[in-house]
Formats: C-alpha cells, structure tokens, sequence
C-alpha cells in the first residue's frame, strides 16, 4: 500500500517506527493508523466512526495509552469519493473530533483532530490530523490539509500528480536538496 500526505513545512517527520509527523513546539501532529477491516467490510463506508475511535483510543492506540478516553464528540462525518490514479472513485470517512485523553502524567488534556480514512487491501487506514483545543482556530487550516490530503492506495498504482509532487518535495526537503 502507498500512503501519501502533504504537511507544514515547520512540522517534522518524528524519529521512530511509525509514520508521524509533528510540530513539537505547539503539540500539533499527524499520524496513520492501520487496522484490519471488521468482518463483511469491504470499504469504508462499512466502517463506523466508532470502530475507529475503538482502535485510537484502545490500550495499543495513540490516545489510548495511559488509559481510557471517556469524553469525545464527533463534530462532522462524511464519505466523499477521491478519484483514484486509474479514476475510480474511492471513497473516505472525513470527520472532527474533540476528545479528552490522558497524558503520560495522568493529566487530562482537550484536543481536536481532523480524520480522514479509507479501506486498501483489507485494512483501514486511519490519518488523523490534531493539536491542543487551544489551538485549534489557529491550527485549523494546516489540519484540514493534512486531512483533505490523504491518500492510501494499493502498491503499483501510482499516486494523483498533485500527491506525488507533494512527496517528491518532501523527499528533496529531507535530503537537503530544496533546489530541484
């Protein structure tokens, strides 16, 4: 499966085993998540927004960590349907959420994410774009485009242009080759 995304130039890809990304200074992130489809789904429209906040707030899930999250609310879900490289249409569960996690020092702290899923080769594919509540009038717009630009497909197939020249400049940003 390839996965591709665009995001702030002043966040920066985080040292680890998964794909994140991250501005550290104001606590605002991406990160993909990856489960396998419930039994008899075959695309996301399947897949409830429940089953997904259950894998991002379970024990192994990001949020779910240091324990459960008890508050959330689910602001705005959708399916829309992305043309795909070979122009079939795909479609994605887009929705906002303002939830209440608990930190690594069992404080609790409001956050609001923008997430945006789709179903590939029998998994879901979980981006989820969030900061601080504090933050999130000024954090709103660089959030939606994480969220708006999310793309999983299958291996093989290439990316839309507009994705692959995002990447291709990341790829050059990375390598300290911002002149090409």
């Amino acid at each position: 499966v390839s996965l591709a995304f665009s995001f702030p130039k002043t966040w920066s890809l985080a040292n680890g085993p998964n794909l994140d990304v991250r501005e550290v200074s104001t606590s605002d992130s991406a990160f993909v998540i990856v489960f396998p489809l419930p039994q008899g789904a075959t695309t996301i429209a399947d897949v409830g927004t429940d089953q997904i906040l259950t894998v991002l707030f379970s024990p192994a899930g990001k949020y779910g960590a240091y324990g459960g999250v008890d508050d959330s609310t689910i602001k705005a879900s959708t399916i829309v349907g992305l043309k795909t490289a070979t122009g079939k249409d795909q479609p994605y569960r887009r929705f906002a959420l303002k939830f209440t996690p608990l930190t690594y020092n069992q404080n609790t702290v409001e956050r609001r994410a923008l997430i945006s899923a789709t179903a590939v080769g029998g998994s879901c594919f979980v981006m989820v774009a969030g900061c601080l509540a504090t933050r999130y009038k000024k954090a709103e717009e660089d959030l939606r485009g994480v969220q708006e630009s999310f793309r999983a497909s299958s291996t093989g197939r290439a990316a839309p242009a507009a994705v692959v020249e995002d990447v291709e400049a990341y790829a050059r940003r990375i390598s300290g080759d911002a002149t090409k």
